[in-house]
């Protein structure tokens, strides 16, 4: 899917029209979208480097979370996940939803949306995690109709892709996030709520 404007010329309109806010990206929007069907309690302990950005925009502009306690919320969903060193998809997603279960992170099942979530495997010298890298929101019109609403950055729009099934979003969402071979750590993959995606594969090609 080839995109029909330019984000460098969107991203220079954006910083002169509001020099002091980045705006809102995937993790926001999507929160904001699904929000409603999810349960996420409030105490949990959470790692929260990975989105600074994320909660500079929020300090800026926190219209999309109007309950104070959503901020924990957001903060125990896209908190970094523990995990093993290895390149078994199986067990990052495991050790991922272990980790939901412990933060007390429960998803309604009801099939009119579905979160949809990318995560990464990252290794530093002392470190292995899992971070949510990229999410949008599906909703499945009928069993060979899907649409998919995300938002790439912070200063990009809004986007609906329809999709005739998961293969094909799976396929779309590998095609721009599994751009690496040789690495130690897994390639990414790809949640439907607590779910590893129907269809899931590494994209043609790569590792």
């Amino acid at each position: 899917m080839e995109t029909r404007y330019d984000p460098y010329a969107m991203q220079e309109e954006w910083e002169t029209a509001y020099p002091n806010f980045l705006g809102y990206n995937c993790r926001i929007t999507a929160y904001g979208l699904f929000g409603g069907f999810m349960e996420i309690p409030t105490g949990a302990e959470t790692q929260d480097d990975i989105i600074l950005l994320d909660l500079a925009a929020l300090e800026e502009d926190p219209a999309v979370l109007p309950d104070g306690a959503d901020l924990e919320r957001f903060k125990a969903l896209y908190s970094i996940v523990p995990t093993e060193l290895t390149k078994d998809t199986a067990a990052h997603v495991e050790a991922l939803r272990k980790n939901w279960e412990a933060r007390g992170i429960v998803f309604d099942d009801r099939p009119q949306a579905r979160l949809i979530t990318v995560l990464f495997h990252e290794a530093l010298e002392d470190e292995s995690y899992l971070f949510i890298g990229h999410v949008g929101v599906l909703f499945p019109v009928s069993e060979t109709e899907l649409y998919f609403v995300e938002k790439l950055a912070f200063q990009e729009p809004y986007q609906l892709i329809r999709f005739q099934n998961r293969v094909e979003l799976n396929d779309y969402l590998m095609g721009k996030y599994d751009v690496s071979s040789g690495q130690p750590t897994a390639a990414p993959f790809i949640m439907e709520n607590d779910a590893l995606l129907e269809g899931y594969r590494q994209y043609p090609g790569r590792e």
